[in-house]
């Protein structure tokens, strides 16, 4: 995977899989084009949503916080301390406070598009 936000490449790598994951299964069920994730346009926007969430957490955006809960969680709350999750590169980054996470974001270079992400 290409460096993106340093330690937190692999977090952007998990969202975007996470959220292709969800796409995926509301496509099954809608069978739209716009859950189609083979579609290049499909996967770049969830790599788009992926790099931009990943960015408001490493800056320590709680808006980022707010909209993940909703889409990993949306019909119960996040998962128990100790829950494996917490120790994927998501759920450290999302488990670190704002002002922990704005002290040790790495910058993204301006060339960084979803389409990197996607690939």
């Amino acid at each position: 995977m290409a460096n993106f936000f340093g330690e937190s490449d692999a977090a952007v790598e998990q969202l975007y899989d996470e959220l292709m994951a969800r796409a995926w299964a509301i496509h099954g069920v809608l069978g739209a084009a716009a859950t189609d994730v083979t579609r290049a346009d499909v996967a770049a926007r969830l790599a788009a949503v992926a790099l931009s969430h990943v960015s408001g957490l490493a800056t320590g955006g709680v808006d980022a916080d707010v909209a993940l809960d909703a889409v990993l969680w949306p019909a119960a709350g996040r998962p128990v301390e100790g829950d494996p999750w917490w120790s994927t590169p998501l759920g450290q980054l999302v488990s670190k406070t704002p002002r922990e996470r704005a002290a040790t974001r790495d910058q993204r270079p301006g060339g960084v598009t979803p389409e990197l992400v996607a690939s």
